[in-house]
């Protein structure tokens, strides 16, 4: 059991140091491309300032994208699209065996695609970069298929605290969407595996949190008790949404793929589009709202900063489109960070509407950001309990609790009745690879 804790503490160390490797190739790519100037450091909580490439900023996430087209195509081996059902691939011990070039360019191609202004999320790339990392350089080929896949899992939770700074979601995350089965060892090599990352990214970020929550109590608990029915029409529209993003980002796909054969003409026209939609919300609005993970935005949702009913839910739609075109046209990235966005745009103006038409109810805004929030990521990525953890650990408060696990429930049960097939499994399911339950 020793020599599994030293092996956990090392993937913790591999799995942090791959985010924070990553977030800073992110950060050095957006900063000289995007915006034309140089700087290691990625602001992904404040509003980028405009581009000095003023209308220019259209070309940059299509070059992004041919750079992509031309790195996946040499050393991806063509795996394009959402990253999430990769990550089953490789923990399962009798997959993704010789893939490590494949699963680095990837990686790789997935800060290019954020880095130049593709609309995708980070997380599940970092994930699978900890996981590739962590099975590569953590010396644990010989041991036994079991053990290597629990270190293997110990390095994705690594990447996924770090980046939250949130150990319960890097835990339950490797336990619910990679392991499937464990045992309470396997528990404490992939908490110790998650606390040691967030010490390795803190080294050289600090003890930033992920978003600033103000969540005050309840001032009438009867009157919060009776507004809990509330959230099952916020779950049945995030449930809806989920299923909206999910099937368009495979419409678009089907599309693209049909009636653009050229990759690079694929990509160009993609992206070019969302090129476009940054420029104009910059030139109308002031800010590009929907660029990389949008992180900006959604905090001035949650501080209620951004209360114009239509312009909320003009960037949810403006998202929504950029996800298809950005994934369904090929480029690389994941959907964590974009099901946030969505559910916090979608919460925030359900919210509002609400505050609006029953002014006597005293509508608490930010109870139903977060609520958007976890429904919308549990609905799209279907793990329940992982989404309910992130929530409750980031917003450090447990007022929200009921609200998140009634939008969650309503907005997973809706999403699998319209759309059954999850975001981490429905290429699975195309190529008719599903795996067993292993008794680990």
């Amino acid at each position: 059991m020793f020599l599994l804790i030293m092996h956990a503490v090392k993937m913790g160390i591999i799995g942090g140091l791959g985010a924070v490797v990553y977030v800073a190739l992110i950060g050095i790519i957006y900063n000289f491309i995007f915006l034309g100037r140089a700087g290691l450091v990625l602001q992904e909580f404040a509003y980028s300032p405009a581009s000095r490439w003023g209308i220019g900023i259209i070309l940059v996430p299509i070059l992004g994208g041919l750079a992509v087209v031309w790195l996946i195509k040499h050393y991806g081996a063509n795996e394009r699209g959402v990253r999430e059902p990769d990550i089953l691939h490789f923990v399962h011990p009798e997959e993704g065996k010789n893939r490590y070039a494949i699963e680095l360019a990837k990686s790789l191609a997935s800060t290019i695609t954020i880095g130049t202004g593709g609309s995708a999320g980070w997380e599940i790339p970092i994930t699978q970069l900890g996981a590739t990392l962590s099975y590569l350089l953590g010396g644990i080929k010989n041991l036994p298929a079991q053990q290597r896949l629990v270190l293997t899992a110990a390095g994705s939770a690594a990447g996924v605290a770090a980046i939250f700074n949130a150990p319960l979601t890097g835990v339950v995350f490797a336990l619910e969407i990679l392991l499937f089965a464990f045992t309470l060892s396997h528990v404490v090599l992939i908490g110790i595996s998650a606390v040691t990352g967030i010490l390795v990214w803190k080294l050289f970020h600090g003890d930033k949190t992920l978003f600033h929550f103000k969540i005050l109590p309840p001032d009438n608990m009867l009157l919060y008790a009776k507004q809990l029915l509330l959230y099952i029409p916020l779950g049945i529209l995030v449930g809806l949404a989920a299923v909206l993003l999910m099937s368009g980002i495979s419409w678009f796909k089907t599309l693209f793929e049909k009636n653009i054969k050229n990759l690079y003409l694929r990509h160009t026209i993609g992206l070019g589009l969302v090129g476009i939609m940054l420029y104009l919300l910059m030139k109308f609005f002031g800010h590009y709202y929907i660029v990389a993970m949008g992180y900006a935005a959604i905090q001035d949702i949650i501080d209620s900063m951004l209360r114009n009913i239509g312009l909320i839910l003009l960037i949810f739609f403006c998202k929504l489109l950029a996800l298809y075109l950005t994934l369904g046209s090929g480029a690389t990235g994941g959907l964590f960070s974009p099901s946030l966005f969505l559910g916090a745009t979608l919460g925030g103006a359900f919210g509002l509407v609400l505050q609006y038409c029953f002014p006597s109810m005293q509508i608490n805004i930010i109870y139903f950001v977060v609520g958007g929030m976890g429904g919308m990521l549990a609905s799209v990525t279907g793990a329940l309990i992982t989404s309910i953890v992130f929530i409750l650990e980031i917003s450090k408060n447990y007022y929200v609790a009921l609200p998140i696990i009634i939008t969650t429930i309503v907005g997973t049960w809706i999403r699998i009745y319209f759309y059954p097939k999850g975001i981490y499994t429905f290429k699975l399911y195309q190529h008719g690879l599903m795996f067993e339950r292993h008794k680990l």
